[in-house]
């Protein structure tokens, strides 16, 4: 079986997507320069980028393993009395829920929590510290979130 890594990231970004519903004025797979997003009229954002992919081959005659990484950014801005850290709190609370896994998904290993994309990779998780600016000296607040995901499905 071959990795078809587009495929587990437009996953990805549609669970982000359906997750995140109404909490999100603007969604993008690809970096775009601040400028673009500055404004309340579209924040909050999320955007989506692929970060690094590593191999995993143990021994010859073994498939590779591959942890896809990806880093989740989120802006949100406020002029009003809501402060954007605590607009912020909330949609990382909402990504976090994002990588719990549905009923309807494949299991690869008992009690597994973390989703499996419907079945593309073993299972996504956030994958290390969130690394949160608050805002708290300006209207501005922004998350860095760490995603990995581990290929292929079943391992």
């Amino acid at each position: 079986m071959a990795l078809a890594s587009e495929p587990i990231f437009a996953a990805l970004f549609q669970r982000l997507k359906d997750k995140l519903v109404g909490s999100i004025k603007t969604y993008e797979r690809r970096e775009i320069d601040y400028s673009q997003i500055e404004g309340v009229d579209n924040q909050p954002a999320l955007i989506l980028i692929e970060d690094s992919f590593v191999p995993e081959n143990k021994s010859q005659g073994v498939p590779t393993k591959w942890t896809l990484n990806a880093i989740i950014f989120l802006y949100a801005k406020s002029t009003d009395s809501k402060t954007p850290g605590t607009i912020l709190l909330n949609l990382v609370d909402q990504v976090n829920a994002a990588f719990d896994r549905q009923n309807s998904e494949p299991k690869f290993v008992p009690d597994e929590t973390f989703t499996t994309l419907g079945g593309l990779v073993h299972r996504a998780w956030i994958s290390g510290a969130v690394e949160f600016y608050p805002g708290a000296t300006s209207d501005q607040a922004i998350a860095v979130i760490p995603v990995s995901m581990l290929w292929p499905p079943g391992r």
